[in-house]
């Protein structure tokens, strides 16, 4: 099974080192359809534990490459229309050049919804500045901060810092390009577990 991205200039690209890896000509394209080739149906257990779940955590990840790759399967949208549980979408510290150049939390939530059927209940938002040497690189490469363009009371918004203190090393020898900023686990697991509190 391969993920398959169809972009806005009508480019087809297949398969997620592709997607992942644009040349800078793509850089400013945006993907306006993905799905999964050949079809695939989502497994009966993973639709039990959906529909059986408090809380339905998206993120953190790449946009369309993590999250979204995953909606796609045949059976993942319904199976989430019609949970009890709660969506949390953490979203995404960086932009990701070629797939969400240029959007910010509005847009990305907006895919969300498109791809899942549902809103999110809550989103995690960082707010804490990425510190301005690892800032400098992504911004080279087309990238930026991804802000919270959301309208006052339109979403349910957390904002907080959820970055993780120490860069992540890349390994040498490692030929897939790696986020340089992530989320902290310990925060973002305090977070949900204060939301799961409280609903």
């Amino acid at each position: 099974m391969q993920l398959v991205a169809t972009y806005d200039t009508g480019e087809v690209v297949v398969g997620e080192h592709h997607i992942d890896n644009p040349g800078p000509e793509a850089h400013q394209s945006h993907i306006v359809s993905l799905r999964v080739t050949p079809e695939a149906t989502i497994n009966p257990k993973a639709q039990a534990a959906i529909l059986a779940a408090d809380l339905i955590v998206l993120g953190p990840g790449d946009l369309y490459t993590s999250i979204l790759a995953n909606c796609v399967v045949g059976g993942v949208e319904a199976a989430i229309k019609q949970t009890p549980a709660k969506i949390m979408y953490i979203s995404n510290i960086m932009s990701r050049a070629g797939q969400t150049t240029g959007m910010h939390l509005v847009e990305y939530v907006s895919e969300i919804k498109q791809y899942s059927g549902k809103t999110p209940d809550i989103i995690l938002h960082n707010t804490k500045a990425v510190p301005p040497e690892l800032l400098q690189k992504y911004l080279a490469e087309g990238n930026h901060p991804v802000c919270n363009n959301c309208e006052p009371q339109s979403y349910n918004v957390y904002e907080g810092d959820f970055i993780a203190r120490e860069p992540v090393v890349v390994v040498s020898g490692d030929a897939v390009p790696r986020s340089l900023v992530r989320h902290d686990s310990v925060k973002l697991s305090a977070a949900i577990i204060e939301y799961l509190k409280n609903y």
